[in-house]
């Protein structure tokens, strides 16, 4: 390889030589051509990229000889957005395109908003917390047809409400906690200011409605962002129809060829449409309250413990196949592959705010009904040992009034912006036997907010309900704690 090769590859790959190597500065669209090339190429990659470089008729120089004006890979980018054209938009191979990943930001978006975001599983997103985070009072969703109706009033008074109650109580709550739970010798100030004021966060959160601002950094391949986009753009939100045009108008700035079918789509938008307020009457946990409840049909422990592969004919009892397989786990180490061979549909009832945080689980689908007062609200202990529950409860019935009147005023999907994270929401979560030890072990655990450690606990009860003998090597964390973070 020549020395002018060399230098130019440097600025590209991390090893101009070796075997493995990652790539660096190179435009997402262009990376996704050299990995495509892999199955057309006799070449290795960077010989590939010298070639799109070269063959673009552009002289091989330093990039740094024209660093402002990105020169270099000007002819590399031509070349790959034909390529696009031809063999993902043209032919459907649309495999290339997860190869080009954009790196998203959405700020100021409600919380209702951003569940539509996450549904799309193949992401990582990382979102603001309601533990470490007071959210500001100022910044809620305030729909434009909403404030031109004759309901404006009737929305803006029901967010105000929640807003400035969420941030009276913040001090009265923080001092009653510190009242209840004194500072120790082995506490540093800092930690245990941290500590009360996460947990006056983690109870008044209930109060904040899903028209609360949010920001979300999201990490998406091309063709996962094309679906999102199509469902932002075709469910009947208009702040999701805003999101997915803003999405498109931002990303296409870096992988403009491959978004070019990111667009509403008539049967995505028909089956909102039909889609009723509940998948389906409640089947198991009784209304009014939270809870999950395990739904039929399941392998009996039999049969999920030979699809896993424990007996195979093997005499010796069940659970000491189960301990064996899973015998040296490591705290971080996730069970053998074998246990998503079985799967379990859970009923699950929860806050919002719970839901929030459990939505995030990549490997498990919930299939989640509207959010609506129908299934009433959570009740957070402390309010109540506070002496504030009077103040909650009037609090909660004043939403729920003013979601039906934005409701009957020709709002259906606006209403539920004035629902606090306090009202549950129902969702059938499926998730195998691997998901639910991460999901047990991660959610139960000492820093989860109560309200999803609650429901994690559940899903281990209902686990152990079925599968015993795989249930007792879950991690399941039990334990109270007045502090829901250390305060060391």
């Amino acid at each position: 390889m020549s020395e002018s090769n060399r230098a130019l590859l440097s600025h590209y790959v991390t090893d101009v030589t070796g075997n493995v190597f990652a790539l660096k500065n190179l435009p997402e669209e262009v990376a996704a051509v050299l990995f495509a090339y892999y199955s057309r190429s006799n070449d290795g990659l960077r010989e590939n990229l010298i070639k799109l470089i070269s063959e673009g008729d552009l002289a091989i120089s330093s990039p740094a000889d024209n660093a402002e004006e990105g020169e270099p890979l000007a002819g590399a980018q031509e070349k790959a957005r034909a390529f696009h054209e031809k063999w993902v938009v043209g032919y459907g191979h649309g495999s290339v395109a997860e190869h080009a990943v954009v790196k998203l930001a959405a700020e100021n978006v409600s919380i209702l908003a951003s569940k539509l975001i996450e549904d799309c599983r193949l992401a990582s997103y990382t979102e603001k917390s309601t533990r470490y985070v007071a959210f500001d009072p100022s910044k809620a969703m305030y729909p434009e047809d909403i404030m031109a109706s004759p309901v404006a009033d009737v929305y803006r008074d029901a967010i105000k409400r929640l807003m400035n109650a969420y941030v009276d109580m913040q001090a009265p709550v923080i001092e009653q906690i510190k009242e209840r739970i004194p500072r120790t010798e082995k506490q540093s100030p800092r930690a245990y200011e941290a500590a009360c004021k996460s947990t006056a966060c983690d109870t008044l959160r209930y109060l904040l409605p899903a028209a609360t601002h949010t920001n979300i950094g999201l990490t998406i391949n091309a063709r996962s962002l094309e679906t999102l986009i199509g469902k932002l753009l075709s469910q009947p939100l208009i702040e999701g129809q805003q999101l997915g045009e803003q999405i498109k108008r931002e990303a296409v700035k870096v992988i403009p060829t491959l978004l070019k079918y990111a667009d509403r789509n008539e049967y995505r938008a028909s089956l909102h449409c039909a889609k009723p307020a509940r998948t389906a009457a409640p089947v198991a946990v009784p209304p009014g309250q939270s809870g999950v409840c395990v739904l039929e049909p399941y392998f009996d422990e039999e049969q999920a413990l030979t699809l896993i592969g424990l007996r195979s004919g093997v005499t010796r009892p069940a659970g000491e196949g189960v301990a064996a397989l899973l015998a040296g786990r490591g705290l971080h180490d996730a069970p053998p592959r074998s246990f998503e061979r079985i799967s379990l549909t859970f009923e699950i009832v929860m806050d919002y705010g719970a839901y929030r945080d459990i939505q995030r689980h990549r490997m498990a689908t919930l299939v989640t009904d509207n959010l609506t007062p129908a299934l009433g609200y959570e009740r957070p202990r402390d309010l109540e040992a506070f002496g504030l529950e009077g103040i909650f409860v009037r609090l909660m019935e004043q939403a729920h009034e003013a979601h039906d009147a934005i409701a009957k005023a020709g709002f259906p999907s606006e209403a539920a912006y004035v629902l606090p994270l306090a009202y549950r929401v129902r969702t059938l979560f499926t998730a195998n036997l691997r998901e639910l030890f991460h999901f047990i072990e991660l959610r139960s655990s000492r820093q989860g907010h109560p309200s999803y450690r609650k429901i994690a606990q559940q899903v281990w009860d209902e686990t152990n309900r079925i599968y015993p003998s795989i249930a007792e090597h879950i991690r399941v964390n039990r334990n109270q704690y007045s502090l829901t973070r250390p305060a060391s």
